[in-house]
């Protein structure tokens, strides 16, 4: 019977590696308090207007007159947040009628390093959902208020895809079990979406207009969410999104030691041990 000699490679390499250095984070807030690892309250203004965590859920309100509730999730003192990335929130807004409130979930860069911000808002009691772009110092509308079909108390889950090396976001809203709707796709107003999370990811809600205290909205936060992702859209924004992987995995071999490499490789001598030859002459042999 012909047996078959195979030479095994003169060099084998694998690298796998992330192309994105922003850090992802998730929370359910299931917890008993919120998670400070994760988000800071900003308790410089309207620190009032938390009620807090409890029940699964993160909830902020506020009275006329004053500065937004807000919690964020900071990434201004990284070093590196480049890269695309998804990001998702599920929240509840109460409205008990005639509040004039707003609820706005915003991605803010550092203006000094040339960053934009978008701004995803729903105005009450219109619950209509309006997307801004602030870059170059000026506010651009992407998306003129647009009704959703959301009522009081309805999940509302908003999901935003930021595609760094075409400069561009995709915006989707989904209330309930419902159809998820795609609200935006574009790069924006002038040269494109850039630099939009170097400052912070940020959910906040506020009040305006009427001073009547039992109108006010309340906000539950029930998840949010944002991940790392590698892009092959190829510049016509119609390819997918993948996650990217959060380890480093790499190893080469051009067999050019005197023995196989056991760090690396493993043999496996359960069956046919006798068919590996060995290594010699820069390659690695079995029969």
């Amino acid at each position: 019977m012909m047996k078959t000699m195979i030479t095994l490679i003169s060099a084998i390499a694998i690298n796998i590696t992330t192309n994105a250095a922003i850090t992802g984070f998730s929370d359910d807030f299931s917890a008993s308090n919120l998670d400070g690892s994760i988000f800071t309250v900003n308790t410089a203004q309207n620190a009032e207007g938390h009620i807090g965590q409890a029940n699964g859920v993160y909830q902020m309100t506020d009275s006329q007159g004053g500065s937004p509730a807000e919690i964020y999730k900071s990434y201004w003192n990284e070093s590196d947040v480049s890269g695309s990335f998804e990001a998702s929130v599920k929240l509840q807004i109460d409205l008990p009628g005639d509040e004039q409130s707003d609820f706005k979930w915003t991605f803010k860069g550092k203006e000094a390093d040339g960053g934009d911000q978008i701004e995803i808002k729903m105005f009450t009691p219109t619950k209509k959902i309006k997307i801004q772009q602030r870059t170059g110092g000026n506010w651009y509308t992407l998306v003129t208020d647009t009704d959703v079909g959301y009522s009081s108390g309805d999940d509302l889950i908003l999901g935003l895809t930021y595609d760094e090396s075409n400069s561009n976001i995709t915006v989707t809203v989904q209330v309930d079990s419902g159809t998820e709707q795609e609200l935006y796709n574009g790069t924006g107003n002038g040269s494109g979406v850039a630099n939009i999370i170097a400052d912070r990811n940020s959910v906040a809600v506020s009040k305006w207009g009427t001073d009547n205290l039992d109108s006010k909205a309340t906000l539950s936060i029930d998840e949010w969410s944002l991940s790392p992702t590698t892009s092959d859209s190829g510049g016509d924004n119609s390819g997918d999104n993948d996650v990217t992987p959060t380890f480093n995995l790499a190893f080469s071999d051009d067999f050019s030691a005197s023995n196989l490499d056991g760090s690396i490789f493993t043999i496996n001598t359960a069956q046919n041990a006798e068919g590996h030859i060995g290594q010699a002459n820069g390659v690695y042999q079995m029969t």
